[in-house]
């Protein structure tokens, strides 16, 4: 990863891409003063000490709780178990933070920026769950390379609104099925690869 080589060699001004980027990064400004947070006692130390961590942010007990809630729900870092000298200790990974910036950077050639947020939003608020950053790289996919629009997710979203199971599966096969009797500025259908790419997504 390009961000986490610069992040390690202390050349990745991560504060101020957070607080430029909120809205890609689809955070509030609680959560992204906690995940600034995350990252800067990250620096210091990768064992996870929730009450040190929580010292830091200028926040009260129940706004920094949510935020820190809502960013592991979000991917943005995660927490595991790890041996050391046969004591067992919980560990801090920001993996996350650095998989969602790719995915954002590589994005950069969407034509609309605005349309794709609004679409990222409106993908999330109809599968009821909080994006992973490979179901955003299949939507940076759709826009750029099939060309959907804003209107097609919703149409699409229409058709599904009376199906038991919503997901990025279902989408991208409505999708296509609205692609085969609309006429676009890019008329194919998605690739077969597209498609095993999305079936593998669990």
């Amino acid at each position: 990863m390009i961000l986490k080589r610069l992040f390690e060699a202390d050349c990745f001004d991560y504060k101020k891409y957070v607080l430029d980027n909120l809205k890609y990064l689809l955070i509030d400004a609680n959560e992204a003063i906690v995940l600034i947070k995350i990252i800067e006692y990250y620096k210091e130390s990768d064992v996870f000490n929730l009450d040190k961590l929580r010292e830091t942010a200028p926040l009260s007990k129940k706004n920094f709780d949510e935020a820190l809630a809502s960013l592991l729900d979000k991917n943005f870092y995660s927490i595991y178990l790890r041996d050391k000298n046969g004591i067992s200790e919980e560990a801090i990974s920001i993996e996350g933070f650095f998989d969602r910036c790719e995915v954002l950077l590589s994005s950069t050639n969407v034509n609309d920026q605005g349309e794709f947020q609004e679409i990222l939003r409106l993908v999330s608020i109809n599968l009821n769950k909080i994006l992973t950053a490979t179901e955003i790289e299949v939507v940076k996919s759709l826009v750029n390379d099939d060309m959907y629009s804003k209107n097609d997710f919703e149409k699409a979203f229409n058709k599904l609104k009376d199906k038991n199971v919503v997901n990025i599966k279902t989408l991208v096969s409505e999708l296509e099925k609205g692609r085969k009797t609309t006429t676009k500025a890019k008329e194919k259908n998605v690739p077969q690869g597209f498609l095993d790419f999305v079936n593998n997504i669990k």
